[in-house]
């Protein structure tokens, strides 16, 4: 399922603005741009065991319609989502994760769009291992990385609740028990821990630009410019997740792999998240 009935109301309900190609503009519009985009996927992956070459078409032509629909103002992480999905069966994963990212934003605790997400980057050319600490640090603190930010919210929010009545119930307890002193020690913990969790995920977000390569054949550089030599041999292929360093200068952007490398690429060799 391309999750088409999830998208409905925020097509129909997003407000427009000038776009380039065109968007739908009006409701009718978008709705019909959105069934056209979603149906052409459904036909595409039925007829790709028979003919692959109309398939790619139809894939290309939901592609199109999902961004259409982003061009003219819609914001939801479903339609990010499915315009992962097209780019994934046009064989474009750099564009799929990009999507799958940008997707992650609006609807962190998607079981699908976490599995589609971990799919497209197994299959990626490039696999850059983190750096040693980052690596440590993912181990040791899985659940700040590997759980939504939305989920570590709410559990804050929990723990912080239960804090203030254990508190309270302090106040009308004689003795203070031992089970009171460390049930209150143990929620302030949590409490502690989830908040600086989420602290921490809302400066990063708030402060590191992340982007996707969405070339292939792309040269890392040692400065912003052709003249400077590669920082390696090897060239890197569409996928590769980076962070961005500092201001873009002209065409060119200095970025930060997984393993703390930095280095240049072209603008137009990548977009942010």
């Amino acid at each position: 399922m391309m999750g088409g009935v999830l998208l409905i109301a925020a097509v129909l309900a997003t407000g427009s603005r000038d776009a380039p190609d065109d968007p739908p503009r009006t409701r009718p519009a978008r709705f019909e741009t959105l069934h056209a985009a979603l149906r052409a996927f459904d036909e595409g992956a039925w007829l790709a065991p028979r003919d692959p070459a109309a398939a790619r078409e139809l894939y290309d032509q939901s592609r199109e319609g999902f961004e259409r629909l982003i061009a003219a103002g819609v914001r939801n992480g479903r339609l990010w989502y499915n315009l992962g999905n097209a780019w994934m069966r046009l064989g474009r994963t750099g564009k799929a994760i990009l999507c799958y990212r940008r997707a992650e934003r609006l609807i962190p605790a998607d079981p699908n769009l976490a599995e589609n997400l971990r799919f497209a980057r197994s299959i990626r050319a490039d696999r850059i291992p983190p750096a040693a600490a980052s690596a440590a640090a993912e181990v040791l603190l899985f659940w700040h990385y590997r759980t939504p930010l939305a989920w570590r919210m709410a559990a804050a929010a929990a723990a912080y609740v239960v804090v203030w009545g254990l508190l309270t119930a302090a106040l009308f307890v004689r003795g203070r028990p031992a089970t009171l002193v460390w049930s209150l020690r143990v929620a302030a913990a949590l409490a502690l821990a989830l908040g600086a969790s989420v602290a921490a995920d809302l400066h990063h977000r708030r402060t590191v630009l992340e982007g996707v390569i969405t070339a292939d054949e792309v040269v890392l550089r040692k400065g912003n410019g052709e003249s400077y030599e590669p920082l390696f041999d090897h060239r890197f292929s569409e996928g590769v997740e980076f962070a961005l360093v500092e201001p873009p200068r002209g065409d060119w952007i200095r970025i930060r792999l997984p393993d703390g490398k930095s280095g240049w690429i072209r603008r137009d060799q990548a977009e942010l998240i």
